[in-house]
C-alpha cells in the first residue's frame, strides 16, 4: 500500500496525519450510521416504504443512491416508531407525490427534498391526550412489526392469511390515530386530490 503515498499524498484532504494517509477524503456521514436506531427508505418507490433498521446496515444516499436513511436528534422527544408511523400514513405519501419527480412503472421519488419538509406533528408531551396518542402509536407499530415477522416465518397459507387480515386492522387503527391527531380524514381527500 505504500507504493501508492506519493499519489494519495498530493490530494486536498483536511486531517490527515501519518495514521489516516490512505484514508478516504471525507467521510461521508458513514460513522453516523453505525449502530443505534434509524429508519431507512428507498429514492424510488410506489409507495411508502420508511423501515425501521438498528443493525449496522451501510448504504449509499443522496441523489442517486438507491436509499436515504434517518437518525432521530438526541433530544428528539418522539419516538423513532412514531415518525416511522407519521411518514408511512397516507397523507404523507400524498404530499411527497404531489411534489416528487414520475418515473417510469408509476415510481416517483422519495428523495430528501420531498421528505424533509413533511409535516412531522410534533407532539406536546405535557397533553396526557397528546401523549396518549404517541403511546398508542408506537405500541401499534412495534404490534405491526412483530405480526409482520409472524406472518413471514409462517408455515401454512392459512397462518399467513390470518396474520395478513391482523396487520389489515392494525395498519388501519395506526391511520385513524394519526387521523386524529392530523384532525382529518382521508374522505376529505375524496373530492380535493392533490397528485
Amino acid at each position: 500500500m505504500t507504493s501508492f503515498r506519493g499519489e494519495l499524498d498530493n490530494r486536498n484532504m483536511p486531517n490527515r496525519n501519518n495514521d489516516n494517509w490512505f484514508a478516504y477524503g471525507r467521510g461521508q456521514s458513514i460513522k453516523r450510521f453505525f449502530g443505534g436506531q434509524r429508519l431507512l427508505w428507498p429514492v424510488l418507490s410506489i409507495d411508502s416504504n420508511y423501515v425501521f433498521d438498528e443493525g449496522e446496515t451501510v448504504f449509499t444516499g443522496g441523489g442517486n443512491g438507491p436509499y436515504y436513511g434517518l437518525q432521530l436528534k438526541p433530544d428528539t422527544r418522539e419516538s423513532i416508531f412514531y415518525i416511522q408511523a407519521i411518514l408511512n400514513h397516507w397523507l404523507m405519501e400524498k404530499l411527497v407525490k404531489s411534489r416528487a419527480s414520475s418515473f417510469r412503472g408509476d415510481y416517483y421519488s422519495h428523495g430528501k427534498q420531498f421528505v424533509a419538509t413533511l409535516p412531522i406533528y410534533k407532539i406536546d408531551f405535557e397533553n396526557p391526550m397528546e401523549a396518549e396518542v404517541h403511546s398508542i402509536i408506537v405500541q401499534g407499530v412495534q404490534s405491526l412489526e412483530a405480526l409482520v415477522s409472524r406472518r413471514n416465518a409462517a408455515q401454512t397459507k392459512q397462518q399467513r392469511g390470518t396474520f395478513e387480515r391482523a396487520i389489515k386492522v392494525g395498519i388501519d387503527r395506526l391511520a385513524d390515530s394519526i387521523d386524529s391527531l392530523y384532525g382529518i380524514t382521508k374522505e376529505m381527500w375524496v373530492d380535493n386530490e392533490i397528485d
